[in-house]
């Protein structure tokens, strides 16, 4: 099957099916992400567009967005981590992502 690699940082690698199903690979396997938590990461980077950001290779708040995402999700759903990122608004987020990006404010 198609998919295209949404972030990859050596140890791991989000990726997009066809449908936009994510994925998140690991050396230990992958496994499917849940449909409610992929469109809490759309809505972080339609909140991260709305201010300005790209979402676009080589940007550093879309890759600041992805490696947050991916750190949540790599634990389960009972961690602390996990909680504490999926509680807060996905504009929080995307306000972070801005003053680790480049783009203008």
């Amino acid at each position: 099957m198609f998919r295209r690699t949404l972030y990859n940082n050596g140890n791991c690698r989000l990726t997009a099916g066809l449908l936009g199903g994510l994925r998140l690979e690991r050396e230990r396997g992958s496994f499917k992400v849940d449909r409610r938590v992929s469109t809490y990461l759309l809505d972080v980077l339609d909140q991260y567009k709305g201010l300005g950001g790209k979402v676009e290779p080589g940007d550093e708040g879309a890759t600041y967005i992805f490696e947050q995402f991916v750190m949540a999700i790599w634990t389960n759903a009972t961690s602390a981590h996990f909680r504490e990122y999926f509680s807060q608004a996905p504009e929080a987020h995307a306000q972070a992502a801005m003053l680790e990006s480049d783009a203008p404010r």
